[in-house]
């Protein structure tokens, strides 16, 4: 019996929405001087990345992990 791959529940809010995910490509660069000769910073090279400040690794907005804390809400204009 062959087994297929189960689909994965997202179980919140994606990292694009964390507190630890940065994806400013200004603030990239400058928290990793250099980044920026990798790829486009503001191009689809990128596309949807940033980077985790927990995890110190790449990831897509999409992605999800269990040191995910909400970003702060904006005031209201």
């Amino acid at each position: 019996m062959l087994k297929t791959k189960q689909p994965s529940i997202h179980p919140g809010p994606g990292c694009g929405f964390c507190k630890h995910f940065m994806d400013d490509p200004e603030n990239m660069e400058a928290e990793l001087p250099g980044i920026g000769i990798l790829g486009s910073m503001y191009g689809s090279t990128r596309g949807d990345s940033g980077f985790c400040r927990i995890t110190s690794r790449f990831m897509s907005a999409r992605d999800f992990c269990q040191s995910f804390e909400p970003k702060p809400s904006l005031p209201p204009t």
